[in-house]
């Protein structure tokens, strides 16, 4: 019997390519073979279709068929010398990729909460000799601090500190002369067991020429010589899944995928710094989209053998106090699925900033209090936003007007007393401010309660100006039978008649 192949794929639908073991074959198809040339099997390391054994004496098992053209697959002769070495029960130190028009370099992300004392030398041994030497400094942040490797392309990365700190990897996945991927966003290595899909662009970084498969597009961006060996960075988008493009991706270890796991942190309230997302809570609730119940999550580091299961839309986790990955597991838990979320127990990373919004008067006297207690001069405030949103003015508990103002933009908001302004942004208030101002009569005589006769003069003032629609009301109705109260003759003064 030829040896048994462990790393195999299964056609599910439209969905794509996803990982199976025997026993899931088995249960699938208790009784018959299911051979090659059904392409219902996938060999993961060589992307050619594999047979799987019908029941009888031996144990139900994959295998390659006698009549392949190809016959160096991996699993064949020896695993990829290549592969990657995952640390689960360590801190993510992700390798990146940048690129400019004419130029690349790599790097490797150290999350600063990792730092515990106050500077921390590190060396980064790569394949440039005596490695790379760096200080980091301890400035209690959050996000990560990029050592710069420059183009130094090695299989793997050392790193070496002078006191040993706990959960720090000591070898760091590098480059695969036969391709290795990153993520278009952001620039992130992608590790083994990571699901790629459809209509995304991603950057491999290899040694010599790809040609690529149909159904997507491989473009070269960037040919670079490195003593003597010819390096190429090339944008790879897969247009639609097809049994190429899988098998292309399959001896990366990657995973073409349909619909590929999501996860969302739905509870405590995170933040986002360099894709790690920080929090203060001892669980969190994360949701996930995978349609079948065959997934589990795990935090990693673990401190316990515990795992949730996905049998409802959400997962409930325990944390602590650094960086965990939230790893999603499928397959009864035999093969990492690819998706994970960074998780640090740290408090906040940066507290929300109230967007900018500044309330000046005429003059340019910022106004930083909610309420004034004064009508500005000209009875007039200044309004200017750093983004889009409206400025709802509201008279006596009634919105008198909502006026839209743009990015960059000063809107003029005349005000009267009891007058309020509010600032949205979608759906959120971000400033308010209640001129909470007590009508006033300045320079004018006390007068009685009697009425007062007055002229024509007194309509215009009435018709024109801030007075609420009930004191213009009464004003029109007195001026109509010649007279009215002392007490409106008072403010009509203060209004400028």
């Amino acid at each position: 019997m030829g040896p048994a192949l462990t790393h195999v794929s299964m056609k599910y639908g439209d969905s794509g390519w996803k990982h199976v073991t025997a026993e899931e074959a088995e249960a699938l198809f208790p009784k018959q073979s299911v051979p090659a040339g059904t392409r219902q099997f996938i060999c993961e390391c060589c992307g050619q279709y594999v047979s799987f054994t019908k029941d009888g004496i031996n144990v139900r098992h994959f295998k390659h068929s006698r009549g392949e053209e190809d016959k160096t697959c991996e699993e064949r002769v020896a695993r990829n010398a290549e592969c990657e070495i995952v640390q689960y029960n360590t801190y993510d130190f992700p390798l990146r990729l940048a690129l400019d028009d004419t130029d690349f370099n790599l790097s490797i992300g150290i999350p600063q909460c990792a730092i515990k004392t106050k500077d921390i030398k590190v060396i980064v041994q790569g394949k440039r000799e005596g490695g790379h030497d760096y200080t980091i400094k301890n400035e209690a942040a959050s996000g990560l601090v990029w050592l710069d490797l420059n183009k130094d392309i090695a299989n793997s990365y050392k790193i070496k500190t002078e006191s040993r700190y706990p959960n720090w990897p000591e070898i760091i996945a590098g480059i695969n002369p036969a391709g290795t991927f990153f993520d278009s966003y952001g620039g992130r290595r992608l590790h083994e067991g990571d699901e790629v899909y459809a209509e995304h662009d991603y950057y491999m970084l290899r040694k010599g020429f790809e040609y690529g498969r149909p159904s997507m597009n491989t473009n070269e961006v960037l040919k670079i010589d490195l003593n003597g060996d010819i390096w190429r960075v090339y944008k790879v988008r897969v247009r639609s899944i097809t049994y190429d493009t899988t098998a292309f991706f399959l001896p990366f270890s990657l995973n073409l995928v349909k619909d590929p796991i999501d996860m969302k942190v739905l509870w405590p309230p995170v933040v986002n710094v360099d894709e790690t997302y920080y929090h203060d809570s001892n669980e969190v609730y994360i949701a996930h989209n995978c349609p079948d119940k065959k997934i589990s999550l795990q935090m990693l580091p673990k401190f316990t053998d515990e795992k949730s299961d996905g049998s409802c839309s959400f997962f409930k986790a325990k944390t602590k106090e650094f960086q965990q990955m939230a790893a999603t597991f499928q397959n009864n838990n035999m093969r990492e699925c690819g998706y994970h979320l960074m998780l640090w127990k740290h408090g906040f990373a940066k507290k929300r900033i109230d967007a900018d919004v500044v309330i000046s008067d005429t003059e340019g006297n910022v106004i930083e209090e909610s309420s004034i207690k004064k009508l500005p001069k000209n009875r007039t405030l200044l309004v200017s936003v750093c983004y889009d949103g409206q400025i709802i003015v509201r008279q006596d508990s009634q919105t008198k007007e909502v006026i839209s103002i743009k990015n960059g933009e000063q809107q003029e908001i005349h005000v009267n007393y009891n007058c309020e302004i509010i600032v949205t942004q979608g759906c959120d208030a971000v400033r308010t401010i209640i001129v909470d101002a007590q009508e006033k009569a300045k320079n004018i005589p006390l007068l009685s309660r009697k009425p007062a006769r007055v002229n024509y003069l007194y309509g215009k003032v009435a018709a024109n100006s801030f007075m609420t629609e009930k004191e213009k009301a009464a004003m029109r109705k007195s001026i109509y039978a010649g007279e009215f109260p002392a007490k409106f003759l008072r403010s009509v003064k203060y209004f400028g008649a």
